[in-house]
């Protein structure tokens, strides 16, 4: 996504960055490493439960970035939607050209174009994002119109009706938080808290050990009940749901975190910022995904504990900032695109 013309605040910046670093680490925990099964929670139970802490502090990370959004609200334009779509077909379109010389014609098949598109199953998170962005008109004049008790209960509404029915799967509309409809609570529950500020969400601290100890809590009730064996291919996916009622308490916490966090102006992090949607688009990619999980998979089954946590941490770092630096060709490319249309008053 290009920047916008208001100059960023740098502490939510900084988050941007972490939620999109969060993602890297969601992937290479249970995607990666596979989730801890009920005999190694028994038999290795720090290891297990150690995983499943990281997978509680990073799960937040699609959630605070939505809320990001929801905070600043979408301002829609064609522009904005043009450079969101180039930003999306640059990468797709240039991956598959570097795999289709790299390994031959056989990459390219129809799954592989209607990839291109997105039609098929995966990129959920940029679909549901990208209705997002085309609803933002309606939502933001809702914001605009409503009165403060209405948006209340609004809110109170939709997230009660989203957890009862949602959350148990029973709406698969919902589908676990894996939608736009879910994504739309999200964006407005941060333009209210931003409207209609709350008290205890102005401390910082409460903030943040409000973020950690739901993730020791969260960690040690999926731990627990791996470790029982208790209907484990249900727990998991409603523990680790992002409509987890207690899950978007965690992201509304580490969203405010940052919020109370003063920090000046910085140059690098806002440039990092930026190109931050870029490391989703790359690292997700069907070309990409099983290199990166695979390269997780080498370290952590191939050195001591100790290690491969640093070399985890190290490899992801790289992959971060290698798709910003990608990115910035992409920002050089579209900017001269943008000119171009400019002058023809096209966007």
């Amino acid at each position: 996504m290009t920047a916008p013309a208001i100059q960023r605040s740098s502490n939510i910046e900084l988050l941007r960055i972490l939620s999109m670093f969060l993602v890297l680490v969601l992937h290479a925990n249970f995607l990666g490493i596979g989730v801890p099964t009920p005999e190694e929670c028994a038999t290795t139970p720090l290891n297990a439960y150690f995983r499943f802490f990281i997978e509680s502090l990073s799960i937040v990370a699609i959630d605070v970035f939505i809320m990001i959004s929801g905070w600043f609200g979408i301002k829609p334009s064609l522009k904005r939607l043009c450079s969101l779509l180039f930003q999306i077909l640059f990468f797709t379109v240039s991956l598959l050209l570097v795999f289709c010389l790299t390994k031959g014609r056989s990459v390219v098949t129809l799954n592989s174009v209607l990839r291109l598109f997105m039609i098929t199953k995966g990129y959920w998170f940029i679909k549901s994002y990208l209705c997002l962005f085309i609803l933002s008109p309606v939502l933001n004049l809702f914001v605009e119109k409503a009165s403060q008790k209405t948006f209340k209960w609004v809110l109170i509404g939709f997230f009660a009706f989203q957890t009862i029915y949602g959350w148990t799967d029973s709406a698969p509309e919902f589908f676990f938080g894996y939608s736009t409809l879910s994504f739309i609570g999200l964006y407005l529950l941060a333009r209210y808290l931003r409207l209609y500020p709350v008290r205890v969400l102005s401390n910082r601290k409460i903030c943040i050990v409000t973020y950690f100890a739901i993730s020791f809590f969260v960690a040690f009730c999926i731990w627990y009940l791996m470790k029982a064996d208790f209907h484990t291919k249900y727990t998991l996916p409603i523990v680790f749901s992002y409509i987890n009622p207690v899950l978007i308490l965690s992201s509304v916490a580490l969203l405010f975190a940052f919020i109370n966090t003063d920090m000046a102006h910085s140059k690098v992090i806002n440039w990092i910022a930026i190109s931050s949607f870029a490391v989703f688009i790359i690292h997700t990619n069907e070309f990409i995904m099983p290199y990166y999980r695979s390269a997780v998979w080498f370290f952590y089954s191939n050195f001591s504990p100790i290690l491969r946590g640093l070399l985890i941490l190290l490899f992801l770092i790289l992959v971060f900032l290698s798709c910003v630096l990608l990115d910035k060709i992409r920002l050089f490319i579209w900017h001269k695109v943008e000119r171009l249309f400019d002058g023809r008053n096209i966007i």
